[in-house]
């Protein structure tokens, strides 16, 4: 249902900043967990776990290229997670200014469309799968009901973090090039 509803949506053209910039957020507050203790003193940051912050984030976004470690010197989890977001939305809003307004919603909606289309139709396979194989959870003891309704949700979370990763990575990479209207016309 919170596919279908949400597939509904994006065919009735809404507006998805605010959707795209969310997954920004959780893009970069899982990023963070992976990589950085928040209880840790910030001059552990430096040595354990900022390097392979900054990478994670410049290879889904390329203008976090820019950030350098030394301008995180010293920051506390808090003050760092917001620097990054500072960065992060100011990459968008670039991007956004570049591509144009209209253009990026249009893209967004493309890109949401395609991925949900794309990862919905794996999760129903893997849930077809799931389902093949669930009785043999009755050998080891276990109700396959529960088993299934909880390897099920397991499923869904995943296909949603990686919708979200893999919307965040094309929306943040991929060039949109304007259609060259002489080499059209040459095709007609």
């Amino acid at each position: 249902e919170v596919i279908y509803r949400e597939r509904r949506r994006l065919l009735e053209k809404a507006d998805l900043r605010d959707n795209v910039l969310d997954m920004l957020k959780e893009h970069l507050d899982l990023i963070l967990e992976a990589h950085l203790d928040p209880d840790s003193p910030p001059d552990l940051f430096e040595e354990n776990g900022l390097p392979e912050v900054l990478h994670a984030l410049s290879m889904d976004i390329p203008m976090m290229h820019d950030i350098k470690q030394t301008e995180l010197k010293g920051l506390s989890y808090d003050d760092l997670k917001e620097k990054l977001w500072d960065a992060m939305e100011l990459a968008y809003k670039v991007r956004e200014e570049h591509i144009g307004a209209e253009e990026m919603r249009e893209f967004e909606r493309q890109v949401l469309l395609h991925n949900i289309d794309s990862k919905w139709v794996d999760y129903l396979h893997n849930i077809d799968l799931l389902r093949e194989g669930i009785q043999l959870r009755a050998y080891a003891q276990k109700d396959p009901l529960q088993e299934y309704k909880r390897e099920a949700f397991e499923l869904f979370t995943q296909m949603l973090e990686s919708l979200k990763q893999q919307v965040v990575s094309i929306v943040c990479r991929v060039q949109v090039q304007e259609p060259d209207v002489d080499t059209i016309e040459e095709q007609r």
